[in-house]
């Protein structure tokens, strides 16, 4: 499952669940405090912190969560499985406004009992998982057991690519490998055979056809996109053919006249998935929070202790985003979705329970920051749910600028992430405004996750008049008396021959520094 975002979940339609959708069924009507061995428990077998304050904590309810929770849910339906004990849901066709969508492309009220809603939605799996087919009847034996050789990431050691088995819009499908991976000249997948000895690809009648590879060995017809551009073949698809065969320039001239090397979309200039996939997972900056004093055995490596414990925590997971870029050499710079690739942000807290850093993205040695992006083949490939011309093209109505600027990567605030802390440069002093929970989830204090997160925090802020004045520690941190007495030392004045006009901590979030003209942070809103 890890990383949540990369093949498998996707392929099966799922991704993180978010904390959000269908909240109130998750997160427990009052407030748990849970004590310190309990939290260990918790944690020992499900690493992402925000576990042992929702109602996954047990184990049973987590094993029939798609059972009791999905009979109920408005929002999403959830997965019937859960590695590392997370909860993941399905993701599924809506419009640009969240609306969910039918096969015919028609809204669906929201307000229709849970099992008519879901029936009609359309669940945004691969349409190669949705027919029945496992990793294995793609990825053969060399991508399984790769061919001895190092790769530097994980597109450069895949044989197969869409060409092999669909073709392009000129020539029908040759079954030879033409992935990164592949020997010169390709391996003939045509010669594979299943364990009943029958061929695994044929050709029969001027069609292809694919035997999967567990019994009962389901055949199917791989369609071929030369049969879809072909005016006067049973299977042309007039968008389909408008699509591939469009010239390059205004947009009005298309079909088989326009040579290849006029085409907008060429094949070898345009990964097929950019078109075909229907969503890419956007998950953005899992947080590593790491606790000294948390005597702990590695899991699942070497069993070695250590003093240190990490929670795993997703800070962002979305499906809405669709971003394009340029391969690297190993695809041949070719044009393909990108998806975020932020390696992690983290937070340590010392055994005296300083917090040494929040929210930090490590640094290679050269200086680049973790949060990147890389060219990505989400595995959510669709016939009709896939994207259009407007998805990646100036709209005639000029509705979409947001989305293009989405699309370049120039960035539309569309993540949303909020730090820990809003950092306020005045005449006098910097401000250090907390505005989300130190735990896990690390909500925005008076969201609707923080509603239903921490319902007794929510109600405190409300009480103060939607006002942020306190500052709230850790649960796992909190000692009321110590926080008083340091607050209260804190705000002295101090005396006046140190020439500092106010106390260095006003018992918030300010500390004096003299006029503010200049502020710069790394991972944190200014």
């Amino acid at each position: 499952m890890h990383q949540p975002n990369m093949f498998l979940n996707p392929y099966l339609g799922y991704t993180m669940w978010d904390y959000e959708s269908d909240a109130p069924l998750m997160w427990p009507e009052k407030q748990r405090y849970p004590k310190i061995d309990e939290i260990h428990e918790v944690l020992e077998r499900n690493p992402e912190e925000a576990s042992y304050k929702g109602k996954w904590a047990d184990v049973e309810f987590t094993a029939e969560v798609w059972k009791d929770i999905n009979p109920l849910a408005k929002d999403t339906q959830f997965a019937d499985y859960h590695g590392h004990g997370w909860n993941f849901r399905a993701v599924y066709q809506r419009s640009r406004d969240g609306t969910l969508l039918d096969a015919a492309g028609q809204s669906i009220p929201d307000d229709l009992p849970t099992k008519e809603k879901f029936e009609r939605a359309v669940h945004m799996r691969d349409i190669h998982a949705e027919i029945g087919m496992q990793c294995a009847d793609c990825h053969f034996a060399d991508d399984a057991h790769g061919n001895g050789e190092l790769h530097g990431e994980v597109a450069a050691e895949v044989n197969i690519r869409c060409r092999d088995c669909h073709g392009t819009p000129d020539y029908y499908a040759d079954l030879l490998t033409s992935g990164p991976a592949s020997p010169e000249g390709g391996r003939d997948i045509s010669r594979l055979k299943n364990a009943d000895n029958r061929d695994r690809f044929e050709w029969r009648g001027g069609k292809l056809y694919q035997r999967l590879i567990l019994p009962p060995h389901k055949e199917f017809q791989v369609s071929q996109v030369r049969d879809s551009v072909t005016p006067g073949n049973p299977e042309y698809n007039e968008k389909a053919a408008r699509a591939k065969l469009m010239a390059k320039g205004d947009g009005t001239d298309w079909g088989t006249a326009v040579d290849k090397a006029s085409r907008a979309h060429g094949d070898d200039d345009l990964a097929c998935f950019s078109c075909h996939s229907s969503w890419v997972t956007s998950c953005a900056g899992c947080h590593l929070s790491i606790q000294a004093n948390w005597k702990t055995e590695t899991h699942k490596y070497d069993a070695k202790v250590s003093r240190n414990f990490a929670t795993y925590n997703p800070q962002v997971a979305r499906d809405q985003m669709f971003q394009l870029g340029k391969h690297g050499t190993v695809k041949d710079g070719i044009i393909a979705p990108i998806r975020s690739s932020s390696g992690l942000v983290l937070s340590s807290t010392d055994a005296n329970r300083n917090r040494v850093y929040i929210q930090q993205q490590p640094t290679s040695s050269a200086g680049y920051s973790a949060q990147a992006f890389a060219p990505h083949f989400p595995h959510t490939v669709r016939k009709t749910e896939t994207k259009t011309c407007s998805d990646c093209h100036l709209s005639k109505q000029n509705d979409n600028n947001a989305i293009m600027a989405q699309l370049l990567l120039l960035g539309t605030n569309f993540v949303n992430f909020m730090g820990f802390n809003a950092w306020v440069g005045e005449e006098h002093e910097i401000a250090a405004i907390q505005v989300t929970e130190w735990d896990e989830p690390q909500a925005v204090i008076g969201s609707y996750l923080h509603e239903y997160a921490y319902p007794d925090y929510y109600q405190e802020h409300v009480d103060r008049d939607l006002e942020l004045t306190e500052l709230t520690p850790g649960y796992q941190d909190m000692d009321a008396g110590w926080i008083k007495g340091l607050r209260q030392f804190l705000s002295r004045r101090l005396p006046k021959w140190t020439g500092v006009r106010d106390a260095l901590y006003d018992g918030e979030y300010t500390h004096h520094s003299g006029r503010v003209a200049c502020l710069q942070l790394r991972g944190e809103y200014l």
